[in-house]
């Protein structure tokens, strides 16, 4: 039944130490840098957020991250290192520092605000402050909105020390979660942080009392010395003039403060110039309110000192300040049997200025500000538009210029307006409008967002300007020379019709002899095209164009279907030379006038290339149409369109035509599908770095980088795994499997944990003692007659009782 007992206790200790929720009014708690503190809801870095630390070692006091999709790795953080306080931000790939220099490892309670005003986010502890950003400077982190549903702030993790809440930062809230955090007051001792004795080697040269302090010491010299370190002798009180004694010997007292006169027999007094009588008590030489007394059978007396004084004669006042009593910087003023610490200007009250004072329970912060007590002082968190230590001044937002773009700022209380120019919007005029969203461009082009304005162009693969957009053909480039037309023929080849004296395909070479002839005969040059008939006309000529075509030299396909010749069609198409009608079902023939149920077979006699799809002209069994899947043309879609010849790459990148498209071969400046960006190694895709490493820039050169890398890799790239297993402590010979940021030990029989260092069966308690696991290991609970760590010690009943056999001899035995 016991060790039952033992494994439910066991599990539900695990349960309850898992994680915790802070109790009412626990504002301040320990953290022992593995506790950490969950806080609902994150932090904006417009708003005042306020806490305060005490610490030896440091850490991270918080980080906040931010994993969406909108807002990829964002993560702000503040750490307390050995040389200042850091502010961090990772915003859109880039990385911010700002640090305020100090040493904060003092076991001293320090105030941190980071408040937004006036258009700044500043950074403050104890009256030192930073600017973190504003308009002109790292103005990415104003403008990154931190809050949102998938926001987290953690406090505490990898810290060791005390936090206290302030503004924008509580502790008590039923929506928070903590680990293993220590809740109330701070449970760090008033030790230096060094825990060395800076009193250790006597600075005070024997000649004072030293006094330690946090990472100093201090020296209260004796009256007879003066220096930082007791070292100057002022000389003997003796020694001085106006101290003679008259009837005895002076004798320093008090390390030099004062002197006292041993007199002669008979004699008395400060400078034994008093001759002893037999009532020498009638005088009273009892200083200070103290009690003469004769000696019996002699001409001297005794003095009962009153309360704080001492001395022969009570002359001397004890310094109850010499403990130094007053704390947190008070100032100790002696008094007579007593002392008095002035308090003001410290945060503290009490009889040694050992209690804080709640400054907030006398309401100081003005405009409805809301107050948080912290150690020695007080924060107000200010309503919106207001500031000051007591949120007494009126902020006039515009100073700081927040309207962008040539926007009006206008003054509103406790906030402002933009007023924005043409062509942008939004709070302080940072977004410029999009015009092409209600813009309308023509067909075949595409529109340009300018400001407050835009324009249209044509699209990739066509020419011209809108809206004479026309798509980009072979006779787009002109290659007719020497004046020659260029007539785009029905399969997306061309023909040059050459001026007179030219011939060639291109219209290239030079024909003197035709030139001369063309002045006699206009037919020589063979104007015609499409098969027509030239008649000449002296110098001129004319064409007699075939059926289908038209134009000067028939260059030109007649229009058939303008005419609606089909009658029970789907569509009608042109084509070289003719039409043909696309029938419906159950009719057949040129016009489509005919019942017939024969679709025809041209197409089974002709394919069209690349995927084109064939349709045979009804009435007509020779003849075809094919429609052509994109990127291709000509009659049999033999033709792959060169999408090149629009010049889409930019920046002087190299176009390579593709298939219904191109690909860029940018410069090494430039990126993106037609090299219009600036190169930018973070931002290029894929990324440079593996295992989803975040890419930072070096420098503000886009091209410079270096790889952020999750923990558990490590590489220029992020491309090593570390091998936990070479930094893990499994036992010796024994298998370690490495992981991701993490390891795990084969553990031998018998051994558990992670390191293998917990037995499974390892209770040390001995003689049927109680076994009862806690977070430090073992407590063992005795049986009657035991004792010790173990329970492995028997107690000797005959000497701890030595009268327990009233007539006869005690003999021990192993328990009772």
């Amino acid at each position: 039944m016991r060790s039952i007992i033992f494994v439910v206790n066991l599990f539900v200790h695990l349960i309850c130490t898992n994680t915790q929720k802070p109790g009412a009014f626990d504002r301040e708690g320990y953290f022992n840098s593995s506790s950490w503190l969950n806080l609902f809801p994150s932090i904006s870095l417009h708003k005042h957020v306020g806490f305060s630390f005490r610490t030896c070692t440091g850490g991270q006091i918080f980080s906040q991250t931010n994993t969406s999709a909108e807002f990829p790795f964002t993560e702000i953080s503040v750490a307390v290192l050995h040389d200042g306080l850091l502010f961090t931000a990772f915003l859109q790939n880039r990385h911010y520092e700002s640090k305020i220099q100090g040493d904060f490892f003092d076991n001293s309670w320090h105030n941190v605000n980071l408040i937004y005003k006036l258009g700044e986010l500043i950074m403050s502890i104890d009256g030192l402050q930073q600017v973190i950003a504003n308009s002109t400077f790292n103005s990415e982190i104003l403008n990154s909105d931190m809050v949102t549903d998938q926001s987290v702030l953690r406090v505490g993790d990898s810290f060791e020390g005390c936090l206290l809440e302030g503004p924008n930062f509580i502790f008590n809230s039923s929506l928070n979660q903590a680990y293993k955090v220590i809740w109330g007051h701070c449970p760090l001792n008033s030790q230096s942080c060094t825990g060395f004795d800076y009193c250790s080697h006597a600075p005070c040269m024997m000649h004072g009392i030293c006094v330690p302090r946090q990472n100093k010491y201090h020296c209260i010299c004796q009256p007879r010395y003066s220096g930082n370190n007791c070292e100057i002798d002022n000389g003997s009180p003796c020694l001085k003039l106006n101290n003679r004694c008259m009837h005895g010997q002076c004798e320093e007292i008090k390390h030099g403060e004062d002197f006292i006169c041993h007199c002669d027999k008979g004699f008395t007094g400060k400078f034994c110039e008093i001759e002893l009588s037999a009532h020498v008590c009638d005088n009273n030489p009892c200083r200070n309110n103290g009690t003469c007394e004769l000696a019996l059978g002699e001409k001297s007396y005794e003095c009962s000192c009153a309360p704080g004084f001492k001395g022969d004669d009570c002359e001397i006042n004890i310094n109850e300040c010499l403990s130094s009593p007053c704390q947190h910087g008070g100032i100790c003023i002696d008094g007579i049997n007593n002392y008095t610490c002035l308090c003001s200007k410290t945060g503290y009250k009490g009889i040694n200025c050992e209690t804080n004072i709640n400054e907030c329970e006398i309401n100081p912060c003005s405009n409805h500000g809301i107050c948080f007590d912290n150690y020695g002082s007080y924060t107000c968190q200010c309503q919106t538009g207001f500031g000051g230590m007591n949120c007494e001044i009126d902020l006039n937002e515009c100073i700081s210029n927040p309207c962008q773009n040539g926007g009006q700022c206008r003054d509103q209380v406790g906030t402002y307006e933009c007023r924005c120019a043409p062509g942008f919007l939004g709070r302080n005029c940072e977004i410029d409008v999009d015009d092409c969203e209600s813009a309308v461009c023509p067909s075949n082009s595409v529109c340009f967002d300018g400001v407050a304005s835009y324009s249209c162009h044509c699209k990739s693969g066509y020419t011209g300007l809108p809206p004479n957009c026309t798509e980009q053909t072979v006779c787009s480039s002109n290659p007719c020379q020497n004046g020659g037309i260029c007539i785009l023929l029905q399969n997306g080849q061309y023909n040059c019709s050459c001026s007179p004296g030219y011939t060639g395909a291109f219209c290239e070479h030079g024909n003197i002899v035709a030139r001369s002839h063309a002045a006699d005969d206009g037919c020589v040059i063979m104007p015609c095209l499409n098969f027509g008939t030239c008649i000449p006309q002296g110098s001129k000529y004319e064409c007699k164009c075939p059926a289908g075509f038209t134009g000067r030299n028939c260059e030109m396909t007649m229009k058939l279907c303008n005419s609606s010749p089909c009658h029970h069609s789907m569509s009608c198409r042109d084509y070289a030379g003719g039409y043909y009608c696309e029938c419906e079902p159950g009719w057949s023939g040129q016009q489509c006038n005919q019942r017939s149920s024969d679709p025809g077979h041209a197409c089974s006699l002709n394919t069209c290339a690349h995927g084109g799809t064939c349709t045979s002209l009804v009435g007509q069994a020779d003849l075809f149409h094919c429609d052509c899947p994109p990127g291709f043309t000509g009659q049999t879609c033999q033709i792959d369109i060169d999408e090149c010849l629009s010049k889409p790459c930019l920046n002087g990148g190299s176009c390579h035509d593709l298939i219904n498209g191109f690909r860029c071969d940018c410069t090494d400046n430039f990126m993106g599908a037609y090299c219009q960006l600036p190169f930018d190694a973070c931002t290029k895709s894929p990324g440079p770095c593996l295992n989803n490493g975040t890419c930072l820039h070096k420098t503000t050169s886009l091209k410079d980088y270096y790889c952020m890398c999750l923990p558990g890799f490590e590489g220029k790239i992020c491309e090593i795994n570390v091998n936990e297993c070479l930094m893990a402590t499994c036992p010796t010979g024994k298998v370690c499997n490495d992981g991701i940021n993490t390891y795990e030990c084969i553990c031998p029989e018998g051994y558990t944990g992670e390191n293998c260092s917990k037995l499974l069966n390892d209770c040390p308690c001995k003689n049927n003692a109680t076994c009862i696991e806690n977070i430090d290991g073992y407590t063992c609970h005795c049986t009657s007659g035991f004792t010790g760590i173990y329970c492995d010690q028997d107690i000797n009943e005959c000497e701890a009782n030595k009268d327990i056999c009233n007539y006869g001899i005690c003999v021990n035995t192993n328990g009772l």
